[in-house]
C-alpha cells in the first residue's frame, strides 16, 4: 500500500509525512453526493531516502503488516471475548459476572493496542517525488 505526501517536520531523526485522507467514494468527489471535506493525517515514517521538509515523497507500508494489523485489532478480540465469555459462563453461570469479566478484558485490550499504537513505525519513504 502507497501513499503519497509532503514531509512536515524532523525531530530526532523522526519524520514526519502529511498525507491526505481518502474519502469513501475514491479520489473523484465530484460524483458524489456526500460532500465530505478533505482531511489530513500526520504519519511518522522511516525516512530511507534522505527528504526533508517540504519534499513530496512516497510512503509504503507492506500489506501483510496492513492485514496484520486489521486481525489484530478487529477480529482478534472478538474471538478472544467470545472465548472469555464462554468459558466465564461456564465457569461462574452467572451473566453478570461474564459481562464483568469481557469489560475488563476489553480495558485489557484497548491498552495493549494504544501501546502497540505507540510502540513502532509502519510506514517507510520509498522515494522523494
Amino acid at each position: 500500500m502507497t501513499k503519497t505526501g509532503y514531509v512536515s517536520k524532523i525531530e530526532d531523526n523522526k519524520t514526519y509525512v502529511i498525507t491526505e485522507c481518502e474519502s469513501a467514494c475514491g479520489h473523484d468527489c465530484s460524483t458524489c453526493s456526500s460532500h465530505c471535506k478533505k482531511t489530513f493525517r500526520e504519519s511518522l515514517v522511516i525516512n530511507t531516502v534522505g527528504a526533508k521538509v517540504g519534499d513530496r515523497v512516497e510512503m509504503s507500508v507492506s500489506d501483510s503488516k496492513v492485514v496484520f494489523l486489521a486481525f489484530l485489532v478487529y477480529m482478534l478480540p472478538l474471538i478472544i471475548l467470545f472465548g472469555i465469555w464462554i468459558v466465564s459462563d461456564y465457569i461462574w453461570d452467572s451473566g453478570l459476572l461474564s459481562f464483568v469479566s469481557v469489560a475488563v478484558f476489553l480495558i485489557i485490550w484497548a491498552f495493549f493496542v494504544v501501546k502497540y499504537n505507540k510502540k513502532g513505525v509502519i510506514n517507510k519513504i520509498e522515494r522523494i517525488l
